[in-house]
């Protein structure tokens, strides 16, 4: 209406003001706006037969005589047309507000309808089976698969579960005559394997199985019977943040402390690596003692799986044999044709992921053929195999053995007269030339021979110090020179 009423009074306006509008300001009523052009700035025009009542700065506003009629014919009839329609918006609310309890109910009906919808359509067009539910605190799960992660690769390789709640250590020793197992399941599941391997994935397809399953979903297994649980409690990954003044460890150990707190027998608990975030002694302590004493609970093991890398936390002396639980590991191959599943790689053999969960402890991490894929340097990781293999072996004075030969090899050679010199008298010659003459056995045995003779020489010296006690204070001054020049001697 207002476009069509600046075009009626568009011969009226001069026409050197190309654009004109007709427009609305409550209060102010109907104005005739027009723009301002560039060369306006020092000074607006003035129109001939309208009154100039205020500019902005894209347009001045003016007031004449049909702009006066459509006040007295219109007014402010835009504010009365919001008044109203707020008016009608009102009662409408209040009229549905009566209905209210109706509406709730049929939109949760709906809500759940679509979630159903959902979920049966994703289980016909990916695979999935109908889960048995019992009152049994077990968990059956038999070709399980990840139902995001078989989405984002070409094959996924399905795994087993089974585990039954419950169980206590006093129990398995009671009963270690009788099969109680489902399926040789125990309580707690220990999974190690190579990093990449897939043990992260695995823990999550269990949580994810059963979580659906209590939503009354079918599931991403060829079969599934899965006891109630009245809970999940998981440490998988923390989210960290500069806000939180967090640690990674200590969000590592407040989650294993909050699943150790709430945890029942009826409980699903997954841990991926606890313990990984402080020193190795004391995380394989940590994890060693949270599994002791998940199974010794008075009132049983709840289902528990642990995928960890601390493998001397299952040495028989910290977790005994006897406790109630099994172990199983990611399956790996190489490449080369002489190498077997679960080897440790040559330099030039590349490491293969099955995916497949196995009965018992996986060897190693293999987290040097991970370096080597990204690029580390060779003499770097070859170092990195021999002192974990040493410490594997409980070998690590070997270390201390290298570096004596190794500096005994960067010594220079002495010339004979200088061997001369080193003798302590008794004709044994100390010289570096008969250390390195010999091979690796004789280094090594020259080296103890040094030793023991410096603290043979370190106790003649304390009987000799005994000796001259009782002296006047000179002698004593003279004494204590004299052991200087002694301890010196022996040191060198």
């Amino acid at each position: 209406m207002l476009n069509k009423i600046a075009d009626d009074i568009r011969p009226d306006v001069d026409p050197a003001f190309k654009e004109i509008s007709v427009c609305y300001f409550p209060q102010l009523g109907y104005l005739l706006a027009i723009p301002i052009a560039d060369d306006w700035h020092a000074q607006l025009p003035t129109v001939p037969g309208w009154d100039f009542q205020f500019a902005s700065e894209n347009a001045m506003y003016l007031k004449g005589e049909k702009m006066r009629d459509l006040d007295a014919h219109l007014g402010d009839i835009h504010t009365l047309i919001v008044e109203r329609e707020i008016e009608h918006l009102c009662a409408l609310q209040e009229a549905i507000c009566q209905h209210t309890a109706a509406l709730l109910r049929t939109a949760d009906a709906l809500a759940e309808l679509d979630c159903l919808v959902a979920l049966a359509d994703a289980a016909a067009k990916f695979g999935w089976v109908r889960p048995e539910m019992t009152e049994e605190n077990v968990l059956e799960i038999y070709q399980g698969r990840h139902a995001l992660q078989e989405l984002t690769v070409d094959s996924f390789v399905p795994n087993d579960a089974y585990l039954q709640g419950g169980k206590a250590a006093a129990d398995e020793m009671m009963h270690e005559d009788q099969d109680q197992h489902v399926n040789g399941g125990q309580s707690l599941l220990v999974i190690t394997g190579a990093n990449g391997s897939g043990k992260s994935i695995y823990l999550k397809q269990v949580a994810l199985i059963v979580l659906l399953a209590h939503i009354g979903s079918f599931v991403p297994a060829q079969g599934a019977r899965i006891g109630i649980c009245d809970q999940i409690l998981t440490s998988i990954q923390a989210r960290h943040s500069v806000s939180r003044l967090q640690s990674s460890f200590l969000l590592d150990v407040s989650q294993v402390g909050f699943a150790l707190r709430q945890c029942t027998p009826r409980s699903l608990v997954l841990f991926d690596e606890i313990g990984k975030g402080t020193d190795a002694t004391d995380g394989a302590a940590l994890f060693a003692a949270t599994i002791r004493h998940f199974l010794e609970r008075p009132d049983g093991c709840p289902k528990t799986i642990v995928a960890t890398h601390f493998h001397e936390a299952f040495h028989p002396s910290i977790l005994p044999e006897w406790l109630p639980y099994q172990t199983a590991h990611m399956e790996i191959t190489f490449s080369g044709s002489g190498s077997g599943m679960d080897s440790v790689p040559t330099s030039d053999e590349e490491l293969i992921f099955l995916f497949r969960l196995a009965p018992g402890l996986a060897l190693t991490s293999n987290a040097a053929h991970l370096a080597r894929v990204f690029l580390v340097p060779e003499a770097i990781i070859e170092r990195s195999q021999q002192v974990a293999e040493l410490a594997r072996t409980h070998n690590l004075a070997a270390l201390l053995l290298e570096e004596e030969e190794g500096a005994a090899e960067t010594e220079p050679q002495t010339s004979a007269a200088t061997d001369d010199t080193l003798s302590d008298g008794s004709g044994r010659a100390k010289g570096r030339n008969e250390f390195s003459s010999h091979g690796h056995a004789s280094k090594a045995s020259s080296s103890l021979s040094e030793a023991e003779d410096r603290i043979r020489r370190f106790l003649e010296w304390d009987l000799e110090a005994e000796q001259e006690e009782g002296t006047d204070e000179v002698e004593h001054v003279h004494g204590y020179d004299s052991v200087r020049q002694k301890l010196a001697e022996i040191m060198t």
